[in-house]
């Protein structure tokens, strides 16, 4: 008896990709907190883009519901940076699949 294969989807291996640099970031800055004041600031715009339209909306839900904008803004931040990391990481993938790289061992 042969067996299926059932290929993993590219948004899932994006997903993957995703959730594995989303974490090395949050890592990097708030454990390893590299630089001083000045660099944490760069090294925070540069891994987790996300932080800048957090502020922004979470700044707008403060004025409506202040009890709400912390739940708002962590909530916020891992879904714009997730979503960040997700759109690299996918599109990454399209290119390398219409280039014809395939993801697995080949069947022999």
């Amino acid at each position: 008896m042969k067996h299926m294969r059932h290929p993993i989807p590219d948004w899932k291996w994006a997903c993957i990709a995703a959730s594995c640099l989303f974490g090395i970031a949050a890592f990097v800055i708030f454990v390893i907190n590299p630089g001083g004041f000045e660099e944490q600031v760069i090294w925070g715009l540069l891994l987790l883009p996300g932080v800048l339209p957090t502020a922004f909306l979470s700044d707008l839900v403060y004025k409506v519901a202040p009890s709400g904008e912390r739940v708002i803004y962590w909530l916020l931040f891992v879904s714009f940076n997730f979503g960040w990391y997700w759109a690299i990481c996918y599109s990454i993938i399209k290119i390398f699949r219409e280039l014809g790289w395939k993801v697995g061992s080949p069947e022999f």
